[in-house]
């Protein structure tokens, strides 16, 4: 990796940190889950990138994948755990973060566990590092403090224009997996905790799609997959930013769910714990430069 790609990373991590952190800001119990997302994203795009992916809010049991739809009435709920996750690019270069945000005491020991999990990991990696050793470790953490990791979920590492480049990094240990941490390579590493049995499972709930390829058929489709690639490349977007970005989208959405059907765009069911347990994240990206890691997602 040379110095100008580094330094599109750390301008996309930087705006990334500052865009958790307002969103930390502004979030309370009671706020509109629409208006929390739609502020993340316009702050990203007035701080010069553009988001990586829709903004998550996750909230409670609710692990990964929700963002507000259209006219969402969705609020933020007293007493709730919230997942704030989001990414920024710069010319296709990715910074993914998340926090949680506990608004009971009771949840503040489940949110630290997460976040001590991360900072362990990001400590251990190195080039050569045995990914399994991270999981190892991810695991151990959160085992420790009377939790379980959330098994079938993982960190990823990132390309330019690619969330997910293939290698993953488990909350688990697996001693099947011989992959290592090579350097130059780029790392979201999102430990999830949960007071529940530590499994995910997919509701019937889409709010987030990715063009995945495939031959279109039909004129309609064909030309609105030429506009959402023009827009977001092989990157996850939502209705909300098409209700936007196509201005006559509504007459379009017949054609779009044929790109569903067909299966040129996947849709990201939104993830629960199996049990309806809380579920805690953190999460930073990482350069892995020959020294040890780069955090790019911190302020």
């Amino acid at each position: 990796m040379d110095e100008k790609e580094i330094r599109s990373y750390e301008h996309a991590g930087k705006i990334a940190a500052k865009a958790i952190a307002y969103g930390m800001d502004i979030i309370h119990e009671g706020m509109p889950v629409l208006e929390l997302c739609e502020r993340i994203e316009t702050y990203i795009f007035n701080s010069g990138g553009r988001p990586a992916f829709p903004c998550n809010v996750s909230i409670n049991e609710v692990a990964a994948h929700y963002t507000a739809r259209p006219n969402d009435e969705l609020t933020i709920p007293k007493g709730s755990l919230v997942k704030l996750d989001l990414g920024v690019h710069v010319d296709g270069f990715i910074a993914d973060t998340a926090v949680s945000i506990a608004f009971s005491q009771d949840l503040h020991s489940l949110c630290d566990v997460a976040k001590k999990a991360l900072e362990n990991a990001i400590n251990s990696i190195r080039p050569g590092t045995p990914i399994s050793k991270i999981g190892a470790l991810i695991e151990r953490t959160i085992k420790s403090y009377g939790f379980k990791p959330v098994s079938n979920l993982t960190g990823h590492k990132i390309t330019k224009w690619t969330l997910h480049a293939g290698k993953s990094i488990p909350n688990v240990f697996n001693p099947d997996d011989k992959a290592h941490i090579l350097e130059g390579e780029v790392y979201a590493i999102e430990p999830f905790a949960t007071n529940g049995n530590g499994y995910v499972t997919e509701s019937e709930t889409i709010t987030i799609y990715r063009y995945v390829g495939g031959k279109v058929k039909g004129k309609e489709e064909k030309a609105l997959i030429k506009i959402i690639w023009r827009k977001y490349k092989s990157l996850p977007f939502c209705e909300r930013w098409l209700l936007k970005d196509i201005p006559d989208f509504q007459s379009k959405v017949k054609h779009f769910h044929n790109l569903l059907n067909h299966g040129n765009v996947y849709g990201y069911p939104v993830l629960v714990e199996r049990r309806g347990s809380f579920v805690s994240q953190y999460e930073h990206t990482v350069i892995v430069l020959k020294d040890g890691p780069l955090v790019i997602t911190k302020i």
